[in-house]
């Protein structure tokens, strides 16, 4: 029981967050585990055609969104947050590549591709590119935790109903995410 409460935390924090942020709605969550999870959260295509540095920030956000919710809900993240923040890292340096950082995007990306890690040798990254997307993830973190703290209802909803019946989607996950003026 314990468990399938913090797993199902994790998921609805993913949920709400992508919601919530707006990168592409959540379609199904779930609980059952699987080889690779103890849940996962699936979202509908992304049908822009164009993605622009809010899509990816949103993107790493829902990452992070089921570390964020654990927090809110335990006081701290378990060890199943470990892959989000990863995954986070890794949308946010296709951010950095597509040139979408912020603050010094043309010299870091600049830098980015000098240095090599943009053909797959991370740890080449330059001083100044960690540091962007080092923003971009504390930016992400902040969506995130605003997400969680701001709906925490719907979290607690999506948490009952996945700790009840093990998936969530389709109508009744429509009901339980917050309505979003867009």
């Amino acid at each position: 029981e314990e468990q399938s409460r913090r797993v199902a935390v994790h998921e609805a924090g993913h949920a709400l967050v992508r919601h919530v942020a707006g990168a592409s709605k959540p379609v199904l969550v779930t609980i059952v585990p699987s080889p690779r999870a103890l849940g996962r959260t699936f979202f509908e295509e992304n049908k822009k055609r164009v993605l622009f540095r809010e899509d990816m920030l949103a993107m790493a956000a829902s990452a992070l969104g089921g570390r964020a919710a654990e927090e809110a809900a335990f006081g701290a993240p378990s060890d199943g947050a470990i892959g989000d923040l990863v995954m986070a890292e890794q949308i946010l340096f296709a951010a950095l590549q597509a040139g979408l950082s912020e603050t010094n995007s043309d010299q870091a990306l600049d830098e980015f591709i000098r240095s090599g890690a943009s053909h797959g040798h991370a740890h080449r990254m330059s001083d100044l590119a960690r540091k962007e997307v080092a923003e971009m993830l504390a930016e992400s973190w902040e969506i995130a935790k605003a997400a969680i703290q701001n709906h925490r209802a719907a979290l607690d909803a999506i948490t009952d109903a996945l700790v009840q019946d093990r998936m969530v989607h389709g109508t009744k996950l429509s009901t339980l995410l917050p309505k979003i003026e867009q």
